[in-house]
């Protein structure tokens, strides 16, 4: 999603950058002044300033007009290069590493998915620190959106918990709607600290008994708790 973010803002200044070269040779300027007065107007270097005479064309402010809008497609499109570039040498993963290390009674919530990102919102409004994991690039782009720490991993296997900081969290939330991989999830985190309380996400009542034999604390149908407080709303409305 960002590589295709940053193909358009490259396609777009470049092809602003030829506009704003045409607009100034058609105000008169030759093709090589034209290019080198807009690539370092561009780039906002100050080569000359523009003669009084030459500004009254319409074509040549048209012409630095297109110029700063490409210069501003430039920066955001170094900076973005810039923090891809962080990002590649793992520089953001070994900060969150570091951030994460030192919380204790957090909650470990995964997958990063609608329920997910309700939960973490309800619980960052009471300020109760969350660890999101993350499985592709778009579910951690989303997690970073909530300016909350999250990782990128297998929440079945015991690496990435660790990262998550499961031997100090106080709770881990299965949000998956696949009740089999829930079930996983719960496997892998009691076996890897049988402190923590596991909550999940349940699709099938009958699958209650299965995910409570893999040391689930608490199974939550949300389908269910919806209907439930529907229900009350209209019978506190006929009371």
């Amino acid at each position: 999603m960002i590589d295709e973010r940053l193909s358009i803002i490259a396609y777009t200044s470049v092809i602003l950058l030829i506009a704003s070269i045409m607009s100034a040779m058609l105000s008169g300027l030759p093709l090589s002044a034209a290019i080198i007065w807009n690539v370092l107007l561009a780039l906002d270097i100050e080569y000359f300033k523009i003669p009084l005479s030459s500004a009254s064309s319409p074509l040549l402010v048209l012409s630095s007009v297109l110029d700063v809008i490409v210069f501003t497609l430039f920066a955001v499109w170094l900076a973005a290069m810039f923090f891809e570039f962080i990002k590649g040498l793992g520089l953001r993963e070994k900060l969150e590493q570091r951030r994460i290390s030192k919380f204790k009674g957090h909650v470990i919530i995964t997958n990063m998915n609608k329920l997910g990102e309700l939960v973490s919102k309800k619980l960052s409004e009471k300020n109760i620190r969350t660890v999101l994991i993350a499985q592709n690039p778009e579910e951690l782009e989303s997690a970073e959106e909530l300016h909350t720490a999250a990782i990128m991993g297998n929440p079945t296997i015991k690496e990435t918990l660790l990262k998550a900081g499961i031997r100090n969290a106080a709770y881990v939330i299965a949000c998956s709607d696949n009740d089999i991989h829930n079930s996983m999830i719960a496997i892998a985190a009691k076996s890897v600290e049988g402190k923590v309380k596991v909550i999940t996400r349940v699709s099938s009542e009958e699958n209650i008994p299965k995910l409570s034999r893999s040391g689930v604390y608490k199974c939550i149908m949300p389908e269910a708790a919806a209907g439930s407080s529907m229900a009350d709303s209209i019978i506190r409305a006929y009371s």
